[in-house]
């Protein structure tokens, strides 16, 4: 069994030329695009694809996440859209999948060009559209670059004590970092690609993110079942998001069936993120949806639109509150008057002081 090298720490991120409140002048990413930016500071990008239409950001979200990571699970091959959209100011661009070089297709969806998914092929070569943009620097595969998915069964005692067969998937990982320089900003952009589980990828090896992109999935059909958009998955998600950083989704497995549904108790708060799931919106809600703040006091804002998956891809920003006190009770010694001696003798009782309740970025 092949042990795949860690992803690197935030702190490992290099980053050349870091916004410095200078605005960077853009540029397309892909040939036969276009970048253009309005007065009021909306970035628009044109011929990304022939699906979507216009995507567009506000300026002032693409640099509130400068520097940061970018994070996809279940991203099959949707690797474009992202790096057109937040390069240069996301430094490492990371892609889940268990797709990547594994030998058998098993998701009727998948791409019929095997070499698409070969691990170890370089991403220009996978998107000749991006090979005027990047001049590469390095690339290092850590693990195999071919896997198979096996399914295990194992047998447990059930609370009856009867056995009953459980199957699981079972993947050798592997990881693929390229490194290349991008040709306009001169910045280094890291782009990893990784044949895993997105949540052992996202709890094991991410310590932050700046940005959350997740669309196109499901729980059949050849979807994953990973239902990233339920509340505690939300929460791990929100616990690692940098303040202001974005969640790109088009709101797909947002709960389990009729007990997390989206109009559910658990999943009020962002009922937003998924209200246009399965719409038949062909381009961007206009409005856009209104800001929403859930029972945490986190501030979701919609500030873009990214494209189509299962209905329009919409961009929030997040807004974590401000630090708060709170009351820690603290025992201290207080000296009460002794019936024999007339001494005080010492005793214990509360006071509060102000404790940090969560620390800053």
């Amino acid at each position: 069994m092949t042990t795949s090298r860690s992803l690197p720490t935030s702190s490992e991120l290099q980053v050349k030329g870091k916004f410095t409140g200078r605005p960077l002048q853009l540029r397309p990413l892909l040939d036969n695009s276009r970048v253009e930016e309005t007065p009021d500071g909306i970035i628009t990008y044109s011929g990304i694809d022939d699906y979507s239409g216009d995507i567009f950001i506000r300026r002032s979200a693409l640099e509130q996440i400068d520097g940061s990571r970018l994070f996809y699970p279940c991203s099959n091959l949707d690797l474009d859209t992202p790096l057109a959209l937040f390069t240069p100011f996301v430094s490492e661009f990371v892609f889940v999948d268990i797709i990547f070089g594994r030998e058998e297709h098993l998701r009727p969806r998948e791409p019929e060009d095997p070499d698409r998914l070969d691990l170890a092929a370089p991403m220009v070569d996978i998107f000749p559209r991006m090979k005027a943009a990047f001049t590469p620097i390095a690339s290092e595969l850590a693990g195999p670059a071919r896997a198979t998915l096996q399914k295990v069964v194992e047998r447990y005692v059930r609370r009856y004590r009867s056995l009953e067969s459980v199957e699981y998937p079972e993947l050798e990982p592997a990881t693929m970092t390229e490194t290349y320089r991008h040709r306009h900003s001169r910045r280094h952009i890291r782009i990893v690609r990784r044949r895993g589980f997105g949540f052992t990828t996202f709890r094991k090896y991410i310590d932050s993110i700046g940005v959350f992109f997740y669309r196109g999935d499901s729980l059949g059909e050849g979807g994953s079942g990973n239902l990233w958009l339920a509340r505690d998955h939300l929460l791990e998600i929100l616990s690692k998001l940098r303040n202001g950083g974005l969640i790109v989704t088009d709101g797909t497995n947002h709960g389990r069936g009729e007990e997390y549904h989206h109009g559910s108790w658990d999943n009020r708060d962002y009922r937003s993120l998924w209200a246009l799931t399965n719409s038949n919106a062909v381009e961007s809600p206009d409005p856009l949806p209104d800001p929403f703040v859930d029972r945490l006091g986190n501030r979701f804002e919609c500030v873009g639109y990214a494209g189509r998956g299962y209905g329009p891809t919409l961009i929030w920003q997040v807004w974590k509150p401000d630090i708060q006190l709170a009351e820690e009770p603290v025992k201290q010694e207080v000296r009460k008057p002794s019936k024999k001696t007339g001494k005080r003798k010492k005793s214990k009782s509360f006071h509060y002081r102000p404790l940090l309740g969560n620390e800053g970025e």
